[in-house]
């Protein structure tokens, strides 16, 4: 089982050190929320917030987990804007890359994978179904879905989702994270594919 691409610090800090590099590209950049109230629009300014994310083997979480976050400084907005991360999946209390690579279990959970993913990862038979209905149901009814499918060749299966998009990205490490990256506009509400 691949669970391990963000299982130790090294690599949960390279997930880490590219959240860093989406989110500088929000510092100090004009607020695009700002209501026709506002005479000029404010900037972004930091507001991280801490998360407490599962899906780390045991011993080996962060001390701090920390979600870039901004919010607008002008007086009548002060709106919060959360840019893409390759960590977290919008709301999930799981790793994203825990999400897509127990989702894309070719064969599914069965009773001996169950039972490593409750012993390592914490995560039981209900998460992992609801987390593959909401590939095959949710995330395939998004519009951003329907503009990334057009850009591969071939296109991914639907009814195989996470594991057959996982494929155009290489099915490696390396293609997990690219993935996660395209993944970016799905993983808030508030970022850029929010704007």
């Amino acid at each position: 089982m691949r669970t391990s691409i963000a299982q130790t610090p090294k690599q949960y800090q390279h997930l880490e050190r590219i959240d860093k590099d989406i989110a500088a590209g929000y510092a100090f950049s004009p607020c695009s929320k700002c209501p026709a109230s506002v005479e000029e629009p404010g900037t972004l300014h930091r507001s991280n917030y801490e998360r407490k994310p599962r899906g780390f083997a045991a011993g080996k979480e962060p001390a701090t987990c920390v979600r870039d976050s901004f919010c607008c400084s002008a007086e009548g907005c002060r709106k919060r804007t959360t840019p893409e991360s390759v960590r977290f999946l919008k709301g999930r209390v799981y790793l994203g890359v825990v999400v897509a690579l127990v989702a894309a279990m070719r064969h599914g959970p069965n009773a001996v994978r169950m039972k490593v993913l409750e012993e390592h990862l914490g995560v039981d038979r209900t998460t992992v179904a609801r987390w593959c209905r909401w590939w095959r149901e949710d995330f395939v009814d998004m519009p951003f879905w329907r503009e990334l499918r057009r850009t591969l060749v071939p296109r991914p299966e639907e009814a195989l989702l996470p594991g057959s998009l996982w494929e155009r990205y290489g099915r490696t490490r390396e293609g997990m994270i690219e993935m996660l990256k395209a993944l970016g506009p799905v993983t808030t509400a508030t970022g850029r594919e929010g704007r």
